[in-house]
């Protein structure tokens, strides 16, 4: 074979290599036929449509962030409201109890040395105890002490409410352990926003100290240790008076608040309903409690509930003097804690 042969043949050859090259280019690029390299079939498939799961989380998240947007330009257009002049309000606090002569003397001494002479009165209506929770209350010093005809702690409220003559309404458990110290001020401040109907506090629910120390005492075989008194004796003390903190329940208390109202009804979450509960210390301007007809009497529980919901509602009184006609405030007050006891909860 001649040298111009063998170059004729050998330019043949790279022709057909590169067109073969060329095809199988075009085929994966196309997205036909089985030939192409596994990154043509990755790029042909990457139009498919992502699981469902994926875009339903995405769109659940938007409409989150929405939502808590739309809540904070709503709580600024309430900042610029014009403030009631709240501050020569008095305070009156109700105190429902029901066989609570182990607690209900310490609560009364908390108060009057946190309050006084800020709370105009402090008012305990007993729902026909069967111990000594009435005597306790007088020997703590109550300034009156009632007996609800109806048990409930609707009834019992409704009651104290008709004998108050403070211009703020604070209903407190008998079994809270630690009211906020700074009540008076904040809520003086709080309720000077004219759309706010009610406010509440952030809980923390403690566990029965006396269960922590039986409890520590049965998973110990150690000799306990003396502590000598010193600097520190009372804050130990008083540390293990507190009893454990019930993180799950706490967290469930707080996260209910404000997710309840997200998520069934989000138009009133923008308006700023938050949905409280009795131990988070309810509190609210006495004509916007008396508009609304107080606690339903009929309801055995979740009557908390259901007077934020009717608050919420109707907004400010008129009797307030406000002029604004439309949904009223009801949230949480996350700077001022409450401490309560979970010895119900432990119960279950």
């Amino acid at each position: 074979m001649s040298k111009q042969a063998c170059r004729k043949r050998n330019v043949a050859k790279r022709l057909t290599c590169l067109c073969k090259s060329g095809s199988e280019a075009k085929t994966g690029q196309g997205g036909h036929g089985g030939g192409g390299s596994s990154n043509s079939r990755y790029k042909s498939g990457g139009d498919s449509p992502k699981p469902w799961g994926s875009s339903l989380l995405q769109a659940f998240l938007g409409w989150m962030l929405f939502v808590i947007l739309g809540s904070a330009a709503n709580d600024l257009m309430h900042a610029m409201d014009q403030k009631l002049d709240t501050a020569g309000w008095k305070i009156s606090i109700i105190i429902p109890a029901l066989n609570e002569e182990g607690c209900i003397r310490a609560l009364l001494q908390k108060l009057y040395a946190l309050y006084a002479p800020e709370a105009l009165e402090i008012i305990v209506v007993d729902g026909g105890s069967s111990d000594r929770t009435v005597a306790e209350a007088q020997r703590g010093g109550a300034t009156q002490v009632l007996v609800s005809s109806q048990r409930g702690r609707a009834a019992q409220m409704n009651v104290g409410a008709a004998a108050a003559s403070g211009d703020i309404l604070v209903f407190m458990h008998a079994d809270t352990t630690k009211p906020p110290a700074d009540l008076p001020q904040v809520l003086r401040r709080a309720l000077a926003e004219p759309r706010t109907c009610m406010v509440g506090m952030l809980t923390l629910i403690r566990g029965s100290p006396e269960k922590q120390r039986s409890d520590s005492a049965s998973n110990s075989s150690e000799v306990p240790v003396q502590h000598t008194k010193g600097s520190h004796g009372a804050a130990a003390d008083d540390h293990e008076k507190d009893g454990p903190l019930l993180k799950f329940m706490t967290f469930h208390q707080c996260i209910k608040t404000a997710f309840y109202p997200m998520l069934l009804q989000p138009v009133w979450y923008l308006q700023g309903f938050r949905l409280l509960f009795g131990d988070q210390v309810m509190c609210c301007r006495r004509n916007d409690f008396t508009a609304v007809q107080g606690f339903k009497a009929s309801l055995p529980i979740m009557e908390d509930a259901d007077l934020c919901i009717r608050m919420h509602k109707a907004g400010p009184s008129e009797a307030c003097g406000l002029g604004y006609k439309g949904h009223g405030r009801v949230h949480q007050l996350m700077g001022s804690v409450t401490e309560t006891s979970g010895r119900r909860l432990e119960e279950w």
